[in-house]
């Protein structure tokens, strides 16, 4: 980081380096594996390489929805990072799975805020797989500092 992005704190490198502190924090985060793939103001893409570990051994097998909950949320709570620089605590977490996701493709998960109030903050998250079927929907309210 340069002398320029500490004075404007919502310079990229500044938002992409507290984005990724956030992520790297928890031994949970790190363990789920999560990468950053863009982090912008208000929405960040993380890419999620499916281990065999994410998975439920069933016929067929698939990624265990909790996995997909999990990264939905913290997409959604980095968001917030993006703007505030520290992640957040989740108030509620809704999510719809649309469809199963197979563990031969990646998730792509993409968080974008839709409100920021003064106390509670929306953000919306979308899961795709590597051939762009939507996964999963999912909205989440996250509490402001």
């Amino acid at each position: 980081m340069t002398r320029a992005d500490a004075r404007h704190p919502d310079s990229a490198p500044t938002r992409i380096a507290a984005v990724k502190s956030a992520l790297h924090a928890s031994a949970f985060h790190r363990w789920l594996g999560l990468e950053i793939v863009r982090a912008d103001d208000g929405e960040v893409i993380l890419h999620l390489s499916v281990r065999p570990e994410h998975v439920v051994n069933g016929t067929p097998s698939y990624v265990h929805g909790g996995i997909i909950a999990a990264a939905a949320d913290l997409a959604g709570d980095l968001a917030f990072v993006t703007r505030t620089g520290t992640g957040l605590p989740t108030v509620d977490i809704r999510i719809d799975y649309l469809r199963p996701a197979y563990p031969d493709a990646d998730l792509r998960v993409a968080a974008r805020i839709v409100r920021q109030g003064r106390r509670l903050g929306v953000a919306d998250i979308h899961v795709h797989d590597t051939v762009q079927r939507e996964i999963a929907l999912a909205r989440a309210l996250y509490a402001l500092p």
